[in-house]
């Protein structure tokens, strides 16, 4: 041995015994290892031999160099190895004791290097790009490879946002096949760093083929793929975790159990050695360090993923972080990672297994330089929607073998059903799919189903228009590569539904999509039929497409779905494997398994791990509660006792063949397992304290959006005292630990913001068992808890009101008002919330309360003010549902002169009347209305609310001049009024004022009155946000600036504003509003001088307001579109018709400034080179008018009049416009 610089420094001349056993195990250390420690002590055995034969090995193999090794401390250690020599290369050397350690835990790395020099590879550039390869094939067994990606990828993460580092994760999970991989490798930039990890055999790794089976690649093929990034690879780390078999085995064994026999893969006494130079691993080793000249960290011996992880997370946060070499920091790893004493998840042979080969290892720097945060590509849009990931995700290898597979492009499926049991994993399962598959596919859309329960008229809308969202995303920033979709216009006819499902199959067949359909047994029947026909029809084409897309749908109720391309998955109980691979992540539990729980004998312990894995039976809440006990023997013990009392009653018998049948024998039904995990639950608390168990029991009684810290802080002693406790309240952060400790319930997050999760079984058994006592007192005290919160918020600290907690409060108060049949309490709050916030979400939300509250408050006096909110709320969600609701009550309270619920039925109704089109109407509703304010003896707030009312539909006929005026005299009235609302008042005073300044907002804009209309926006805006208003709500408000900022010269203001309302009113799901903003963008783009982006975004409008049933403003984006057409598109013959539906739409509207739109008309007229050209009848201009996807002139006018009225009007405006077409030009006489 010689330093840097040719010193001389040490030498041993080796000659060995090759009838020592210690020579044998030196040539093939793990087939020795396997057929020489006896199996159920395997861990000590194991410990044992190789302390023997580091020992052996430093003295007879090291010799002196061993101690001058250490002496010196090198950065690294070149182990010049010539090929007739290669074997050496081979041999566990770093295993060498000096001092009574092995080599490899003294800072001293090996490098195994060919003879002569090689050129440096070129430092990193402007980042660090790193490919994560985590390959499973189907049927190749049980890895954690899920916790290795996420880990490192939070480690990146890290690395590059908190240290402000240019770092690129790209990682390859699940489907991951040559061409995948291929496709990846000829980027362009290429890649700093492969990590390979997953299955294999030594010298071979597993990818996949595009059916998911494995794909064997060996050491020149994989040379052949990575050759296409060489000229940029650094370092490839391969680890081939193909001992999770055995692992699992030994687990058994150690337990005292027979393992199945198809785990048993102890290599042949006649299998060529691992280690020897010939062997596959080496080969792999060395021809990637030869023929791609670029470092490589290889596993010499079969890994544990635990340690493989351990290390990888270790070994990176050195490279890229911390900067320290290669060599370094593999040596560093190794101190920080191996266990003393040994572990299952870290065996004594782990100190020996990494090796580091090729001369470019040596000085090897892969720190990531500044700059920075990790950089994303634009296809990582693909996640945006997606929700987090869960920190753990332990198992379900065949489940997300098999679905890979039916994801993959040539498994000739379209996608797969997730079906099981109540939290059983199916979300958890789409959503780990979803992460690992998004670069394969590009897009992926995900959307949750309404909760079960909720209304679900609108979920179909919602969907589609998440789809159109997703895409329209990903077109921008990909250049127009991503195509767009549209098909929410169609939704709302059912002759179009089949139209919209054509669109789609088609779409999906020539893209690579994958679509995520999550909660959808809510818009199931109990026999699984769609309970509204156009899911069926749209899930059908994305069904029968026959291309590239993909579709996962999760469901408790298996759907009426073609099963022979979308199989069903069931989400079950954990088979063996996975069991005990999830046990050993709970850390009681493992400490039984390995026998290391201070004061319990090995046997006791291990014996006692067996039996809870076993009555367990896989399902993976059973283990969390065994674990919560394991701590305790005892506890544990009388709760295993009371688990197989509970099979006993359940099944009729203990279970079997659990652990002979690798646990995939489950004859159990889930209501079988719901019954044995109450009965646990209830041993579980039955062992806790009083106060301990009152407060589990207050938790199962929480709505899930209630088990927060603030509201548990907030009503734990009150509870307490409704159940006449008398000792002293308990301190919660105790009880709360102990809960979760004993596996009852999880806490999130820290401090003020804990939340609490409970397993969906577990909180109906804590429910079932608190009684009906104990749940009522929790019901009435959560009810008063949220109406004091409501009546807070709504007084306000300086009066005004904050609206978004009385909405949190009022929706909260609801479920146990419910349950306690408070209906009348309960109606009053829904109708709070709903006069609050009327976006969509909220809304649906609230319908199946309002039901309940409807069939509840029947037959009584207060049964039309319940069936009147329960029509507004129908409003929202289904329109016409909503109005047929409303004139059907107002016609009984009519009947019955009951004036204050007709007063209030038919404010709604004149707002249906004016969003419809129907203006004379409306304003024939409103003077009933003042008329029924007056007779109801309403208080002087509502009667000027009524008087606002008819100025407002006059607004919208565009009498401006004449609504200025009226607004300026109720304006003055309101001066005069009580600044807070009296007993005989039906609406709040500041919703009077906001409604006041909003019409007054709409006169000065008719009136080109810019900064009067700025000033009273931003009126309603002060009021808004004084008393807390919602998202929704206050976007709607700041929507109406953009028109004066932008007659004002300030187009970049405006253009900004509505880009982000854009967003909320997308995520919100309006239709209304995005048609609306649309053509606002529209408008500002004209300003702008981009023509075609105007028409496209008017086009835009005209379909989202035709889908939203924005009757009154449709003329406005029909005139708008006919405009863009003619000056920036040159189209006179388009824009004509377009005016000349602007203006009939006006007509029949009765709306005011048809003159504008028929100028218009007229000037395209007089431009026209072929008058005959102009439709002559409403058909023929609804034909090309209805070119532009999603209008619908033809159902618009036949619900606004007759069609001979239709036809007189249209003909008399076409006589008016070739009348002022023929007329000559006023300037030239």
């Amino acid at each position: 041995m010689t330093d840097s610089g040719g010193r001389f420094l040490a030498d041993h001349e080796v000659r060995l015994q090759h009838n020592d056993w210690r020579f044998e195990a030196f040539t093939d250390l793990y087939t020795y290892l396997r057929w020489n420690a006896v199996p159920d002590r395997r861990l000590a055995d194991e410990a044992r031999i190789l302390t023997d034969l580091g020992a052996w090995i430093g003295e007879h193999v090291l010799g002196d160099i061993g101690p001058a090794m250490v002496k010196a401390r090198p950065d690294a250690v070149r182990v010049i190895v010539p090929s007739d020599a290669r074997v050496l290369a081979f041999r566990p050397l770093s295993l060498g004791h000096v001092s009574g350690k092995p080599l490899a835990l003294h800072n001293v790395p090996l490098v195994f290097c060919p003879p002569g020099d090689t050129a440096g590879k070129p430092s990193v550039r402007d980042r660090l790009r790193v490919l994560g390869l985590f390959s499973l094939p189907t049927g190749t067994g049980v890895l954690n490879l899920r916790r290795e990606r996420h880990a490192l990828t939070k480690l990146f993460s890290n690395v590059g946002a908190v240290r402000n580092r240019a770092v690129e994760l790209h990682v390859l999970q699940y489907g991951v096949t040559r061409e995948r991989l291929t496709e990846v490798l000829e980027e362009d930039e290429g890649w700093d760093v492969v990590h390979v990890s997953g299955h294999g055999s030594p010298g071979e790794i597993y990818l996949e083929k595009a059916d998911g089976s494995p794909d064997r690649i060996s050491a020149d093929e994989l040379v052949d793929l990575l050759d296409l990034t060489r000229d940029r690879l650094k370092l490839v780390t391969v680890s081939a975790c193909w001992s999770a078999a055995l692992t699992a085995a030994d687990q058994m064994r150690s337990l005292g159990l027979t393992p199945p026999t198809s785990w048993e893969t102890t290599p042949s006494r006649d299998t060529p050695a691992a280690d020897d130079d010939s062997g596959p691993l080496n080969a792999l080793a060395t021809a990637l360090s030869d023929q791609l000249d670029c470092a490589v960290l290889a596993m010499r011996y079969p890994v544990v993923d635990s340690f493989a992880i351990n290390v990888a997370e270790e070994l990176y946060e050195l490279l890229a972080d911390k900067g320290q070499k290669l060599p370094r920091a593999v040596a560093m790893t190794m101190r920080k990672v191996v266990a003393d004493p040994p572990t299952f998840d870290c065996p004594a042979l782990s100190v020996a297994t990494p090796a580091l080969f090729g001369p470019h290892a040596l000085g090897l720097s892969l720190q990531a330089p500044q700059g920075q945060p990790i950089v994303f590509r634009p296809s990582s849009l693909a996640y945006a929607g997606l929700p987090p990931q869960p920190d753990r995700f332990v198992g379900r290898v065949k489940v997300m073998t098999d679905a890979s597979a039916a994801l993959a492009p040539g498994s000739g499926l379209s996608g797969l059903v997730l079906h099981g049991m109540p939290s059983g994993g199916k979300t958890a399962c789409a959503l780990e799919l979803a992460y690992t598959h998004a670069d394969s596919f590009g897009v992926v859309l995900w959307h949750k189903a309404p909760d079960e329960g909720a209304d679900i008229s609108g979920a179909l809308d919602n969907f589609v228009l998440d789809l159109e969202r997703k895409l329209a995303a990903l077109h921008e920033v990909s250049s127009g590569e991503t195509p767009l979709l549209q098909l929410v216009h169609l939704l709302a006819d059912p002759d179009k539904v089949t139209t919209a499902a054509t669109v789609l199959r088609q779409f999906a067949a020539q893209n690579r999509m994958l679509f995520v359909l999550d909660n959808a047994e809510s818009l199931l029947t109990s026999t699984g039929t769609w309970r509204d026909e156009r899911w069926k029809t749209l899930l059908g084409a994305l069904v029968d497409h026959g291309g590239f897309s993909r579709l996962i749908v999760t469901s408790r109720v298996r759907p009426d779905l073609d099963q022979s391309q979308m199989p069903m998955t069931t989400i079950g109980t954990l088979p063996l494997r996975e069991s005990l691979l999830l046990a050993r992540e709970l850390p009681a539990l493992r400490d039984l398994m390995d026998g290391t729980l201070p004061g319990v004998p090995d046997r006791t312990a291990r014996d006692l791990a067996a039996r809870a894995i076993d009555l367990a039976q896989g399902h993976p809440k059973l283990l969390e509660l065994a674990d919560g006990q394991a701590a305790d023997p005892a506890r544990l013990t009388a709760l295993l006792e009371a688990a197989g009392g509970a099979w006993r009653e359940t099944t009729g018998d203990l279970p079997v063949g659990f652990f002979s049948a690798d646990g995939e024998l489950d004859t159990r039904s889930e209501s079988d397992y719901l019954s044995v995990l109450e009965a646990w639950t209830n041993a579980v608390a039955g062992e806790l304290s009083e106060a301990a168990r009152d407060l589990f029991w207050f938790i199962c009684c929480l709505e899930d959006n209630d088990r927060f810290w603030d509201v548990l802080e907030a009503n734990w002693s009150d509870v307490r005292a409704r159940l006449h406790r008398s000792d002293p309240v308990p301190e919660l952060d105790g009880l709360l630990g102990l809960l979760a400790r004993r596996g009852l319930l999880a806490v999130s997050g820290e401090g003020d913001d804990r939340v609490m999760g409970v397993h969906p079984g577990v909180a109906g058994a804590g429910r079932s068992a608190a009684g009906a006592v104990f749940g009522e007192a929790a019901d009435r005290q959560l009810a008063v808890f949220w109406w004091a919160v409501f009546e807070h918020a709504r007084e306000g600290e300086q009066g005004m009101e904050a609206g978004g907690l009385m909405v949190r409060a009022g929706s909260g108060a609801v479920p146990y008002l419910l349950r306690l049949a408070a209906w009348q309490d309960a109606r009053w709050l829904l109708e709070q919330v709903l006069h609050r916030d009327r976006s969509r979400g909220t809304v649906a939300g609230l319908v199946a309360g309002l039901r309940r509250v409807a069939a509840g408050l029947a037959g009584g006096p207060e049964e039309l003010v319940a069936r009147g909110t329960l029509g507004r709320a129908l409003l929202v969600v289904d329109p016409g549902a909503g109005e047929q609701e409303l004139r059907a009550v107002l016609a009984l309270a009519e009947q019955s002169d009951d004036a204050e619920v007709a007063s209030a039925l038919l404010m709604d109704l004149v707002g249906v009347c004016v969003g419809s089109g129907r203006l004379a109407e409306a304003l024939e509703l409103a003077g009933r209305k003042v008329e029924w304010s007056v007779r109801a003896g309403l208080g002087p707030w509502s009667r000027l609310a009524a008087e606002a009312l008819q100025v407002q539909v006059l607004s919208v006929m565009g009498q401006a001049e004449q609504v200025a005026e009226r607004v300026r005299a109720l304006q003055e009235t309101m001066a005069g009024l009580p600044t807070v609302a009296g007993e005989d008042e039906t609406v709040e005073p500041w919703n009077v004022r906001e409604g006041l300044l909003d019409i007054g907002h709409t006169a000065a804009l008719q009136l080109g009155r810019w900064e009067q209309a700025l000033t009273l926006t931003e009126g309603i805006a002060a009021s808004q946000r004084a008393r807390g208003a919602g998202e929704t709500e206050t976007a709607r408000t700041r929507f109406n600036v953009y028109g004066p900022l932008l007659r004002l010269g300030r187009v970049e203001q405006a253009w900004r504003l509505l880009v982000e309302l854009r967003e909320i009113f997308e995520r919100r799901h309006d239709l209304e509003m995005l048609g609306k903003t649309l053509s606002a963008l529209a408008d500002v783009e004209h300003e702008r001088g981009h023509g075609p982006r105007a028409v496209a975004l008017e086009q835009d409008a005209l379909r989202y307001k035709y889908a939203a049933g924005d009757v009154r403003n449709l003329h406005v984006s029909h005139h708008n579109l006919g405009n863009y057409l003619v000056s920036h598109a040159g189209s006179v013959g388009e824009g004509l018709t377009h005016h000349l539906a602007a203006t009939l739409l006006r007509a029949v509207t009765g709306q005011e400034g048809a003159e504008r739109s028929l100028r218009a008309a007229a000037d395209d007229l007089r431009r026209l080179k072929d008058r005959s050209n102009a439709p002559g009848d409403v058909a023929a201009l609804c034909r090309v008018v209805g070119q532009v996807p999603g209008v619908r002139l033809d159902s618009v006018l036949a619900q606004l009049a007759t069609p001979d009225a239709v036809e007189q009007t249209y003909a008399e405006i076409l006589t008016a416009v070739t009348q002022a077409a023929d007329a000559p030009d006023e300037e030239g006489g």
